[in-house]
C-alpha cells in the first residue's frame, strides 16, 4: 500500500511536467534483473552479455560513444575468480557434527582462496591489530593454522578512531601474517554474499567465508559466551579465544581467464558558447554478484538494476529533450562490486579531461523505499547548491533528505570525491530488505519510487545542466575537503539578537549565548529561550546540545545550541541551574580561571548530566579541569599554543579523556604537525576557524596539512571526522 506522503508527493508531482518515464525505466530494471544476465557479474558471460546490452541502449537514443577507440567502452583490468564449491562442517558439538547451509548459514567472500582441509576454530574478536592504539584483539592467541573468526563490525565509543581499521583490506592482512589457514567473518543479520577482498590482498590458498547467526551460536557453545554477551565484551576489551571445536571446511575458487570488464560510457555535447566545455557526469554501477557455486542467480534488481534504468532514462529525456548548454557524460560503472573497481580506474585514466567534470551524481539502489529520495554531496557545489535549494518548494522539500559527502563511501562517488570532482549521491530512503540476497528481484522494485527518484534527479540534473551558474574552477581536492569541514560559529550571538539573525543564518552550528556576564532572571532565560527554539521549528532549524546540532549538520540542516559563560551560571541557584540545563544548555565556557572562579561539583555534575560541554582555555588549571569534565572537556587553543607547553603538560593533555579543538592558520609549521601526528586518529580537531569563511585561505591552510606530511584519511579525522565521533 502506498504511503499518505507518497500519495501527497505525485499530488505536487503531478502538476509539473517531467519527461522522465518509469514505465520505460522499469522495462530497462527488469531486462537487467533477468536470468539472461546471469547476475551481471564483472568478466562473466553475464557481465560481457550486460556490456553490449547498455551500449546498444546508449546508441538507441542517438547518445555518442565516449570510451576508447571511438567505442562506448573502456577496459579496466581486474582479477576474475569463480565459486565453484563450499562447504562447512562443525566436528564437534553437544549435538554431534553439523554441517551447514552454503548462502544461508554462509557464504564465500568473493575472491576466496581455495582450500579442504581441518581446522581448529578461534574467534578474535574485531581483529585488530594496533598496539599504537592500544588495541590488540590477538592477545597471545596462537592462530597459526586455525580457521579464526572476526566480527565484521566498525570498533566505536572508544577514545582513538577505528574506522581505518574496519575495512577488510586492513582485517586480512593481519590474520595472514599471523598464519590463518581461514578467515571467517561474522556480521550481525542475513549472511552476505558477494563481499569482495582486492587483489592486493587475494591468497589464493586462504579460505574466506561470511558467516550467520547460527554459526556463531554454536561456535561459542561451552565457552561461557552467548553471541550477545560475547558482543559486549569486546567493547571493555580484546577477547581472543580457542573456541576448542575444530571445522571441516572446503572452498573450490578458480580463477578465471578473463582478467578484465568494461565501463560504458556516452556523451552528449552541450550547445552554449561558454558553457559547453563544462560536463556533468551521471552513473550507476551495472554489475552485480552474478551467481553462487549452486547455480542460484542473485539478479541484483535494487543493487543497481535500478540505477542503470534511472541512468538510462535520464541520459533518453536529455539526449531527446531541449539542447543542452552545459556536456553531459553517462558512465555505467563495472567493478563495483569488487570495490569500485570501475569508478577508480576511469578516475585514474579518464576518456575526457577530469577537471572539465565539474560536478557527478552518482545513482545506486534507487528502486525500494519510502518514496522520499536521499540526496548527498550537494554543499560541494556552493552557491549552485543553495541556488537549487532555493529553487525548491515546501512540498518538494518534503521528498528530499540532503546529508553531508563522505570520502568514505562505498559507491561510485567515492573515487570522484578523492580525485576533487564534487559528487552528489542519490539513493531511495526507506527500507533495502534484499541486499545482496538472491530475492533482490524486480517484482520487488517500487514503480512509483522510480519514478519519485527519476523526477527529483531530473529536476537537479536540468538545473545543473541549463540553469546554475559556471562551475568550472569549483573542483579541486582542497576545495571538497574545506566544504566537508563543520562550520562552527564560536563566537556566536546574544540570545535576544538571534530571532532577528534567524531567517538570514548561513549554512552551520552557531552558538547562542544567554548571557555575556550578569545572567537575567532565570524565568526571563527560560521565556526568551522558549521563544527562540519557536522560532527555529518554524524555519527548520535545528536547536539542541553539540551532538544533536553535529547530527543536525551531517543532514545539511542548520543548527544553533544555546551556550552561556561559566562566570554568569555560577551566580545561579542549584534550582535555578537545573532548570536552564533542561532548557537545552549545550555548552559552557569555563574561562580563563585568573579571572573568574569554577563551577563546584555540584553544577558540573548538573551540566554534564544534561548532556552539556566545557569550553575551555589552556592555563595553569586546564589539567584539573579535564579531569572534572572527562569526555565533556573541549580544550580550545592554537597548535601554536598546545606546541610550547612543557613536554609533560603537552603529553597529559593528549592522552587525556578531552577533546582538543586547536586553531591553526597559514603560519602551520611541519613541526607542530609532528607533535599531533601520533594522535590524530584520538582526539584532535583542528579548526579552519573564520577563516574557513575565506575559501582560498582555507585551501592554502589545508594544503598546508599536506605539506606536513598527513594523508587524505587524516586531514578528513582531524577536521571533521574525530569531532563528529566523539559528540555522539
Amino acid at each position: 500500500m502506498k504511503s499518505l506522503l507518497v500519495i501527497l508527493l505525485f499530488a505536487v508531482f503531478a502538476a509539473q511536467t517531467y519527461a522522465f518515464d518509469a514505465g520505460r525505466a522499469m522495462t530497462t530494471i527488469e531486462t537487467l534483473a533477468s536470468d539472461r544476465f546471469e547476475g551481471r557479474r564483472s568478466g562473466f558471460t553475464g557481465g560481457q552479455r550486460t556490456e553490449q546490452f547498455l551500449a546498444g541502449e546508449l546508441a538507441s537514443v542517438g547518445i555518442l560513444p565516449a570510451g576508447w577507440d571511438s567505442t562506448y567502452f573502456q577496459k579496466v583490468p581486474m582479477l576474475v575468480t569463480r565459486e565453484d564449491a563450499a562447504a562447512m562442517t562443525l566436528m564437534e558439538s553437544p549435538f554431534g557434527k553439523i554441517s551447514f547451509t552454503y548462502g544461508d548459514d554462509f557464504a564465500l567472500v568473493t575472491h576466496s582462496g581455495s582450500g579442504a582441509f581441518m581446522a581448529p576454530a578461534a574467534i578474535i574478536g574485531y581483529g585488530i591489530d594496533r598496539p599504537d592504539k592500544g588495541r590488540n584483539d590477538y592477545g597471545d592467541l596462537d592462530i597459526r593454522g586455525r580457521a579464526v573468526v572476526i566480527i565484521r563490525k566498525e570498533l566505536t565509543g572508544q577514545a582513538w578512531d577505528f574506522s581505518l581499521d574496519y575495512p577488510r583490506h586492513r582485517l586480512v592482512p593481519w590474520a595472514l601474517k599471523r598464519g590463518a589457514a581461514a578467515i571467517l567473518f561474522y556480521q550481525e543479520g542475513r549472511t552476505i554474499y558477494g563481499a569482495a577482498v582486492s587483489e592486493n590482498i587475494y591468497e589464493p590458498q586462504v579460505p574466506m567465508f561470511y558467516i550467520g547467526d547460527r554459526i556463531l551460536d554454536l561456535l561459542l557453545r561451552d565457552t561461557g559466551f552467548t553471541r550477545k554477551t560475547y558482543l559486549a565484551s569486546l567493547k571493555e576489551a580484546p577477547n581472543p579465544m580457542d573456541l576448542r571445536k575444530r571445522l571441516w571446511i572446503s572452498a573450490r575458487v578458480p580463477k578465471v581467464a578473463t582478467n578484465s570488464a568494461q565501463n560504458v560510457m556516452g556523451f552528449i555535447y552541450g550547445t552554449d558558447e561558454e558553457l559547453r566545455g563544462e560536463i556533468i557526469a551521471i552513473g550507476a554501477h551495472w554489475d552485480h554478484i552474478g551467481s553462487n557455486c549452486q547455480g542460484l542467480i542473485y539478479n541484483g534488481a535494487d543493487d543497481d538494476a535500478s540505477g542503470c534504468g534511472l541512468v538510462l532514462e535520464l541520459a533518453r529525456t536529455m539526449a531527446q529533450g531541449q539542447p543542452l548548454k552545459r556536456s553531459l557524460m553517462i558512465i555505467l560503472f563495472t567493478g563495483e562490486e569488487d570495490g569500485l573497481l570501475g569508478s577508480r580506474y576511469f578516475v585514474e585514466h579518464p576518456t575526457v579531461p577530469l577537471g572539465r567534470i565539474v560536478a557527478m551524481l552518482n545513482f545506486d539502489m534507487v528502486g525500494q523505499g519510502d518514496g522520499t529520495v536521499g540526496m548527498a554531496g550537494g554543499e560541494l557545489l556552493g552557491t549552485a547548491w543553495e541556488g537549487y535549494k532555493n529553487r525548491l518548494s515546501d512540498e518538494e522539500k518534503d521528498s528530499l533528505h540532503f546529508y553531508r559527502s563522505s570520502l568514505h563511501w562505498s559507491s561510485d562517488a567515492a573515487p570522484f570525491l578523492k580525485a576533487g570532482v564534487p559528487a552528489v549521491g542519490f539513493w531511495s530512503s526507506g527500507s533495502h530488505p534484499f541486499y545482496h540476497q538472491y530475492e533482490d528481484d524486480s517484482h520487488y522494485i517500487q514503480r512509483d519510487v522510480i519514478q519519485n527518484v527519476g523526477q527529483r534527479a531530473e529536476d537537479f540534473l536540468s538545473y545543473l545542466l541549463n540553469d546554475c551558474p559556471p562551475l568550472l574552477g569549483q573542483s579541486d581536492s582542497l576545495r571538497i575537503l574545506v566544504r566537508m569541514n563543520p562550520q562552527i560559529d564560536w563566537e556566536g550571538m546574544n540570545l535576544r539578537q538571534a530571532p532577528m539573525r534567524l531567517p538570514s543564518l548561513p549554512s552551520g552550528i552557531h552558538l547562542v549565548w544567554l548571557s555575556q556576564d550578569n545572567i537575567a532572571p532565570t524565568w526571563m532565560l527560560t521565556k526568551e529561550m522558549a521563544r527562540l527554539r519557536l522560532s527555529c521549528e518554524d524555519k527548520e532549524i535545528f536547536y539542541g546540545n553539540l551532538p544533536g546540532a553535529l547530527n543536525a549538520d551531517r543532514k545539511q540542516q542548520r543548527a544553533v545550541v544555546f551556550a552561556v559563560k561559566a562566570r554568569a551560571l555560577a551566580r545561579c541557584s542549584p534550582e535555578e541551574m537545573d532548570i536552564l540545563f533542561r532548557q537545552g544548555i549545550g555548552l559552557v565556557d569555563l574561562e580563563p580561571t585568573r579571572t573568574f572562579a569554577q563551577l563546584n561539583k555540584e553544577a558540573i555534575s548538573t551540566a554534564r548530566d544534561a548532556g552539556a560541554f566545557a569550553l575551555m582555555p589552556i592555563d595553569h588549571s586546564t589539567a584539573g579541569r579535564v579531569q572534572k569534565w572527562k569526555d565533556h572537556a573541549i580544550v580550545r587553543a592554537s597548535l601554536q599554543e598546545l606546541s610550547q607547553l612543557p613536554p609533560m603538560v603537552r603529553d597529559s593533555l593528549l592522552e587525556s579523556s578531552a577533546i582538543l579543538l586547536l586553531n591553526i592558520d597559514e603560519t602551520l609549521e611541519a613541526s607542530d604537525i609532528e607533535i599531533i601526528r601520533p594522535y590524530i586518529e584520538r582526539k584532535i580537531c583542528l579548526n579552519l576557524s573564520l577563516d574557513a569563511r575565506d575559501a582560498q585561505k582555507a585551501r592554502r591552510m589545508i594544503s598546508n596539512l599536506f605539506e606536513a606530511g598527513l594523508t587524505s584519511d587524516e586531514i578528513v579525522l582531524a577536521l571533521s571526522g574525530n569531532l563528529k565521533r566523539l559528540l555522539r
